[in-house]
């Protein structure tokens, strides 16, 4: 007598310090919701089953979620290491915080449209190609390095944006910075909408800037 084919995640025993790793796994349609928190590791790649949430994500290390086409709300996430969140083609909203030991990096989500309140990235803070996303979130603390890469619809950034280097590139929709922006490194890189810079904002060396059409001068002291 043969036996049933699972396609259910096992219900076992784990032990904190074990990764869960699932990578092109089609079978496996469905997942127990509190699986989450039970590993140090946690990566879900080019997975189309479906995917529920009990809380917030934790992990001593990273939190992997990359090709999911079926998830469209990811909680709040609390990493140890990374946090990516990649090529997700139907994600329209991170609906927690995000706290990261290294870096965050959102990319390749054209449906994303909300950010969490706050975002905190002991290294970095990157996104890319989310063309739907608005506003970045209210509080953003990063250590080193704030990327923004093609996202056309973005707009609105928070009262203060520090980082060691700061990187715009491709994002029409932005009109200015925060007054409190502070970096030592600046490129605006294809931002027609931006025409001015806050006279309070400190960049310690000189800003690199290419096809922004509207700029027309610099505050003083700048570089």
């Amino acid at each position: 007598m043969s036996r049933k084919r699972r396609n259910r995640f096992p219900r076992s025993r784990v032990t904190k310090s074990m990764p869960l790793y699932i990578n092109n796994q089609a079978s496996l349609t469905k997942l127990p919701a509190d699986i989450w928190n039970k590993y140090t590791g946690l990566t879900l790649r080019n997975y189309s089953g479906n995917v529920k949430f009990a809380g917030t994500l934790v992990s001593d290390k990273d939190v992997i979620i990359d090709g999911c086409p079926n998830i469209t709300t990811l909680p709040a996430i609390k990493a140890g290491g990374h946090i990516y969140i990649f090529d997700c083609p139907n994600l329209t909203k991170l609906s927690g915080n995000l706290e990261a030991g290294e870096r965050i990096i959102i990319a390749g989500c054209p449906k994303l449209a909300k950010l969490p309140a706050k975002a905190v990235a002991k290294r970095s803070f990157s996104i890319y190609e989310c063309p739907k996303v608005v506003a970045l979130p209210r509080e953003l603390e990063v250590g080193t390095i704030i990327e923004l890469k093609n996202c056309t619809s973005l707009s609105t950034l928070p009262n203060h944006l520090e980082a060691n280097a700061i990187t715009v590139k491709n994002c029409p929709s932005i009109t200015g910075l925060p007054r409190h922006t502070t970096a030592k490194t600046l490129s605006l890189i294809g931002c027609p909408g931006i025409s001015k810079l806050p006279k309070e904002i400190k960049i310690s060396e000189p800003i690199r800037l290419r096809d922004c059409a509207d700029l027309a001068a610099l505050p003083k002291g700048i570089g």
